[in-house]
């Protein structure tokens, strides 16, 4: 789970699928079936990993979806908050994580989730981070740049939480109690938040 959660792990990834599942293809099943339930028009899974691959895609607003739905299981943050880590401590062979979103050591609050990087894709962001005890979730995709999608999450997020009046802050709440709100409020902004639907060749 650290592999994956902080440090991107790919080959970290397939071994959890052929644990949970036996093998990567029925985990993908598990991962398809999951987006049926959740609703979503525009995310279709071919591998465990998400790198480029034919018929692999998904959007911004699926990822929020996907998003929320992890954090019901809190504990995640355990893993996706660590900036760094080691595996193997007490052995000569100690190897170490750094965790790939920036964010959980630069953003007051940021504790996850995870961050993306192929050819075709480019750089892609799923955060979330909790001051106040407002929970926000931004997703970034097809940037060009690593730091630009940091530096746009960040601005993002900073508009919402930089409200200091406490009734505004209360608006803000009632206004995001549904995630589908808070998405379509992402839309408006001047953030360069793409709903970007990464159709792979």
């Amino acid at each position: 789970i650290k592999c994956i959660e902080i440090a991107s792990g790919n080959d970290a990834a397939v071994a959890m699928a052929e644990r949970i599942a036996g093998s990567e293809e029925k985990f993908v099943e598990l991962m398809n079936l999951k987006v049926k339930e959740l609703g979503l028009k525009n995310t279709h899974f071919v591998n465990s990993t998400g790198l480029d691959e034919k018929d692999h895609y998904s959007s911004s607003y699926d990822m929020a979806i996907i998003a929320k739905e992890l954090l019901k299981y809190e504990d995640v943050l355990d893993f996706t908050s660590i900036y760094e880590d080691y595996l193997r401590v007490d052995t000569s062979n100690k190897f170490w994580l750094v965790n790939t979103n920036k964010l959980v050591r630069l953003y007051e609050g940021a504790d996850g989730l995870k961050t993306g990087l192929t050819d075709n894709a480019l750089y892609c962001m799923a955060v979330t981070a909790k001051r106040n005890g407002m929970r926000l979730i931004a997703i970034v995709l097809g940037e060009p740049k690593g730091n630009t999608r940091n530096k746009e999450i960040a601005d993002l997020k900073m508009r919402y939480q930089s409200e200091k009046d406490q009734t505004m802050q209360e608006k803000i709440r009632q206004d995001y109690e549904s995630l589908e709100q808070f998405v379509s409020m992402l839309a408006a902004t001047q953030a360069r938040i793409f709903d970007f639907q990464m159709h792979l060749m």
